[in-house]
């Protein structure tokens, strides 16, 4: 652990508001368990596919909550030597997570679906419509609850997303079992049953999306990065920006890396604090790194040569000779 280092400011989330998450979360899995319990015997009771279908989706909710939960008590740990930014990306690899359970729930659903079709079997629409119902009824309850808290991070909002799947998913079972009952139509149980596939595979493409750009450290925002970009340029005391990088650790936490060549070396200190100024004021990056050099020392810099014998790989430890 560094005790001489203030680790405090890679913290994602306060105490309050780690607090407030994982008593969400802790409530949401629990509506989530209930429902499980109502759909699966609803299923069973009404031989409706679209109702199993919902009530599996929840078994995933049911997992990304409890990864949710994991996510939020680790990533509050302070950095060590080992893990120098702390814990925050575990937030995004919880989100990759809850996206791949999504992948093998819709190749699960997918084949189910296709089994229906060819042996379709008779669904009772008043059993599923009552189930539906009650399932609806605590998903939009699991919805409200995890609404806030969803703005705050990758991870929380991937267990929203969860939810709100389940909530649209629910909303078409109910449909389904009214248009069952009404005109005794008994292949909108699978058409719906696909419908809830679809809507839970485009909630999987974009956390996948979202989690794969950070985990690749890609640019959180190209077109912002260009007005950063042009803004730093802007300062008559800079010759050229040598080198940037720009990536973010975690949903909110953005950061950049500057090389900055200046037409004076004596200007270095004014230079740093306006672009730390104008990175954290105007576009809100949470870590700022900026190195000034002139036409000289870039010269110089680029000619030192790297000793690649100087770092020996041996048990994951990197042992530095002199």
């Amino acid at each position: 652990m560094i005790h001489d280092i203030d680790a405090s400011h890679l913290h994602f989330l306060s105490q309050e508001e780690s607090k407030n998450s994982k008593k969400s979360l802790l409530i949401s899995m629990g509506i989530s368990i209930l429902i499980f319990i109502v759909e699966i015997y609803g299923a069973y009771k009404s031989n409706s596919l679209s109702l199993l279908t919902d009530a599996f989706h929840i078994v995933t909710d049911i997992l990304a909550h409890t990864i949710s939960l994991i996510a939020v008590n680790v990533s509050l740990r302070n950095r060590t030597m080992k893990y120098t930014f702390g814990f925050l990306r575990i937030e995004i690899i919880a989100a990759f997570i809850n996206a791949l359970l999504l992948v093998f729930l819709c190749g699960f659903l997918l084949f189910e679906t296709f089994e229906r079709i060819m042996e379709q079997h008779t669904v009772h629409a008043r059993e599923m419509l009552i189930y539906s119902l009650i399932g609806l009824f605590f998903n939009s309850l699991s919805a409200l609850v995890l609404f806030n808290v969803s703005k705050t991070s990758i991870n929380l909002k991937s267990a929203y997303v969860h939810v709100i799947g389940d909530l649209l998913g629910t909303v078409s079972v109910v449909l389904g079992a009214i248009i069952i009952q009404i005109f005794d139509i008994q292949w909108i149980d699978t058409l719906f049953s696909f419908f809830i596939i679809l809507v839970i595979g485009k909630a999987t493409y974009g956390l996948i999306n979202d989690s794969i750009k950070s985990l690749m450290e890609s640019s959180p925002d190209t077109h912002k990065l260009e007005h950063i970009l042009s803004d730093v340029k802007a300062n008559n005391k800079v010759s050229k920006i040598v080198s940037f990088h720009h990536w973010s650790l975690t949903n909110g936490v953005e950061c950049i890396n500057l090389r900055l060549m200046l037409k004076e070396k004596s200007s270095w200190e004014v230079v740093v604090t306006a672009t730390h100024k104008l990175l954290k004021e105007k576009y809100g990056i949470t870590h700022v790194n900026v190195e000034t050099t002139t036409k000289e020392s870039e010269a110089l810099i680029k000619s030192i040569k790297i000793n690649r014998d100087a770092i020996h790989i041996h048990g994951g430890h990197g042992h530095h000779h002199h």
